[in-house]
């Protein structure tokens, strides 16, 4: 394969990530880290494949991307739904297990191969998960989030001994989201 074509290929790849993610109305900045194209042709590409498509379903996402690691924890749902994310990341390859239960990138999360898998594993969790309470955003926030260890990982449950998302600046012994729900439900039956 001479220079030109592996140059073509490499350009179609970025093209087909960066439309699969505004298919799952990604910002425009987390396509532009990942794709390396610019703002203007992300731009011309929903334009081209979605809005002259006829496409209303596909909505641009403006302004920041959302951050909050309280989102993910909460609500027992979301957290379940956020530890569901996580055993996918892993699964995927997208995470390790470093010492002591922190977590890490595995390969270089700006490169068209990570998106690539990022949107296998965020369309493996539309499937188990309809309705969905994680946008793509917040999916690749929870990455993030969980790859730099500041403020979310995992831990085991004190009651059960399930791994789930955790708060790592949570005083106390960690609760799985499942324990939380039947704790509560326990508690509105008296």
């Amino acid at each position: 394969m001479n220079s030109s074509e592996e140059r073509y290929i490499g350009e179609r790849r970025r093209v087909d990530l960066a439309v699969r993610m505004i298919s799952h109305e990604a910002r425009t900045g987390t396509i532009r880290g990942c794709t390396g194209l610019s703002e203007d042709r992300i731009r011309k590409l929903y334009a081209h494949y979605f809005r002259t498509a006829g496409d209303a379903s596909v909505r641009r996402r403006r302004g920041k991307t959302p951050r909050q690691p309280t989102f993910f924890l909460s609500a027992p749902v979301r957290q379940m739904e956020a530890t569901t994310l996580a055993g996918l990341f892993l699964t995927a390859g997208l995470l390790k297990v470093c010492g002591h239960g922190r977590l890490g990138f595995v390969i270089d999360h700006g490169d068209t191969g990570f998106g690539m898998r990022f949107c296998d594993v965020y369309e493996s969790y539309l499937a188990l998960h309809d309705p969905s309470a994680i946008s793509f955003e917040r999916a690749w926030n929870l990455l993030d989030a969980l790859a730099r260890n500041h403020e979310l990982g995992i831990a085991r449950c004190e009651l059960c001994a399930t791994v789930h998302v955790h708060d790592l600046l949570a005083i106390g012994n960690p609760v799985c989201p499942c324990c939380r729900l039947k704790d509560t439900r326990g508690r509105g039956r008296r």
